[in-house]
């Protein structure tokens, strides 16, 4: 199946969710918090044909790391990563120099590093973009920074300590090169699964376990000798740069140059650790949480319903987009919005049945709306239920009475007047019909010119209603 970056019925949205059987792409919008347990054991199920829906951040679906380096390479210039490197670049420039912009570069660097840890870990959750600018300085609760130098401090006592042990004599000095070389080599090599446990993970001991960086290389298998080498060629491909460039760089924004092309060089390659570990993370056994639920039941009942409406209005099942809609009223009785929507939907189906929805519907939502005060609303929901069903009228002769002056606004006098006209069969002893026969007098005598209809319906009300 081909996996497409659009959802089919959310215009520009990123597809979220697809369908094996029937094809359709989903959005956030059409499968809001698809990951929430309420959805059921088997999770979301496609809109249009039941089946099971599988989520598009699926690694099953990811193209390997070493296919997406053009997008890995423009990760650092989403606004998150650029405002990081501005902070750098403008702060080492605004110092002019000297001992105090090195120190601010120090500084930033060691800020930078809890940051360039949450970029891999988010990258490996399958979040896209690099971590807001808060990440830099909130505080570090998991203390990676100080971990991180404890680890780099435990291998460097590792090596001292064996080197130690062939210059003490407890072993044989021929075979310190095969042992201290490939102890140094492997712990180079070592650096990229080093990093993953410790972003993922945020544990010291399972940093430096053996076990646990061996079981790293070996589920990512081959593929991690690829990704070692990649690394080493950003690496040297940013140090090519900035050595190129430097002599052409005034001296003030030397230090500036460096640095920003040190932080984008080091995004960079946290996001290519970080789009390893979530392609390969079945495979290496480090326990990501990749989705925690965003909505409670309540709201959760309600973007569901809301989801599905709007797919299957976009797909043209008007039928079943009602009573999705239909439901969710049950549930949420007086929710303003959802009636809004409700009455849009009546609007666009065309039968008997749903003409008769329409003006039920228009009723109930009127005494809403008038409750809520909103009478020029109210006054353009009859409008447009008129243009749907021409022979509708509010159910209460009291809401066209409270809504003429606004309804005058919106309705041409004839509509205005067929509200009016035979209120007397139409609201049977009502008491507001003398009102209503008095403004319809108004209305034939003033814009649709009819004065001896009007003099027969003055008669009409002192006959009738002498007392109104």
């Amino acid at each position: 199946m081909d996996i497409r970056a659009r959802c089919d019925f959310d215009k520009g949205a990123r597809a979220a969710w697809c369908c094996h059987h029937c094809e359709a792409h989903f959005s956030e919008r059409c499968i809001p918090d698809g990951h929430n347990p309420l959805w059921g054991r088997s999770g979301p199920r496609c809109l249009l044909c039941f089946s099971e829906l599988a989520a598009t951040d699926d690694p099953a679906f990811a193209k390997p790391f070493w296919h997406v380096l053009p997008y890995l390479l423009l990760y650092p210039l989403h606004i998150n990563g650029l405002l990081v490197m501005l902070v750098g670049v403008v702060g080492a420039a605004m110092l002019g120099g000297g001992l105090a912009a090195l120190l601010f570069a120090f500084i930033f660097q060691l800020m930078c590093v809890k940051y360039f840890f949450a970029v891999l870990a988010e990258r490996a959750e399958g979040k896209r973009w690099p971590p807001g600018l808060l990440c830099l300085i909130k505080s570090d609760s998991h203390y990676l920074l100080l971990k991180a130098i404890a680890v780099y401090v435990v291998q460097v006592a590792l090596v001292v300590a064996v080197y130690y042990g062939f210059a003490a004599g407890y072993l044989p000095v021929r075979y310190l090169p095969f042992v201290v070389y490939p102890l140094i080599a492997f712990l180079l090599f070592a650096f990229p699964a080093v990093t993953m446990i410790l972003a993922q993970e945020k544990s010291l001991l399972r940093a430096i376990s053996p076990f646990a960086i061996v079981g790293v290389m070996s589920g990512i298998g081959v593929y991690y000798w690829l990704l070692w080498v990649l690394l080493l060629i950003l690496a040297a491909a940013v140090n090519t740069a900035v050595q190129f460039v430097q002599p052409m760089v005034p001296q003030a924004w030397q230090l500036s140059w460096v640095l920003g092309a040190a932080t984008y060089s080091s995004l960079v390659c946290y996001a290519l650790l970080g789009y390893a570990l979530y392609q390969f993370r079945d495979e290496v056994g480090v326990e990501i949480e990749l989705h925690q639920p965003k909505l409670d039941e309540t709201d959760f009942i309600r973007a569901q319903g809301l989801g599905a409406v709007f797919v299957l209005q976009r797909h043209g099942d008007l039928e079943r987009a009602r009573d999705q809609l239909r439901e969710l009223l049950n549930l949420y009785r007086d929710d303003l919005e959802l009636h809004r929507q409700y009455h849009e939907l009546l609007l666009t189906i065309d039968t008997a049945d749903g003409a008769k929805a329409l003006c039920a519907h228009t009723d109930y939502l009127l005494g809403l709306l008038l409750a809520d005060n909103a009478k020029r609303e109210a006054a353009k929901l009859v409008s447009e239920t008129l243009s749907k069903v021409p022979n509708y009228r509010p159910a209460k002769l009291a809401t066209t009475l409270t809504l003429e002056s606004h309804l005058r606004k919106c309705l041409t006098p004839r509509q205005l007047a067929g509200l009016l006209v035979n209120a007397h069969k139409h609201y049977r002893g009502d008491k507001g019909i003398p009102a209503a026969y008095k403004r319809l007098a108004e209305l034939l005598n003033g814009p649709l010119e009819q004065p001896d209809k009007a003099q027969q319906i003055k008669a009409f009300i002192q006959r009738e209603y002498p007392s109104g």
